[in-house]
């Protein structure tokens, strides 16, 4: 399954058919917090990397997810869903890197302007 069918089905499940994505890659310096989420968006993890060791985590209200180097080598227990105001804390050495899709749902469209 692509992130993309795991973002409709999930975005489905919600009740919310009509949604923006953005596709983005953010760094996170080590020791430091990055918000990426804002309380009506979903967050959409893709992938997780750095030049050395991982280790970190991602929380908004719905879930906490630990990250570290073997976690982030599945390419299926990384895809995660998160709600709401999303935190990225790097707890490592090295620079952190997430890839993700911010998910924007949008009220008031034909389905014919949504964009995926």
């Amino acid at each position: 399954m692509s992130i993309f069918d795991y973002i409709k089905q999930k975005m489905s499940e919600a009740g919310i058919e009509n949604f923006q994505i953005n596709t983005v890659l953010t760094d996170v310096s080590p020791g430091s917090r990055r918000r990426v989420g804002d309380s009506e968006e979903y967050i959409f993890t893709a992938n997780a990397f750095s030049e050395g060791t991982v280790k970190g985590s991602i929380s908004a209200t719905n879930q906490t997810f630990n990250l570290n180097s073997a976690i982030v080598k599945s390419d299926f227990a990384i895809m995660r869903a998160f709600k709401g105001v999303t935190i990225i804390e790097n707890k490592g050495n090295d620079t952190l890197y997430v890839e993700f899709v911010k998910v924007i749902p949008v009220t008031g469209v034909s389905e014919a302007q949504v964009s995926i």
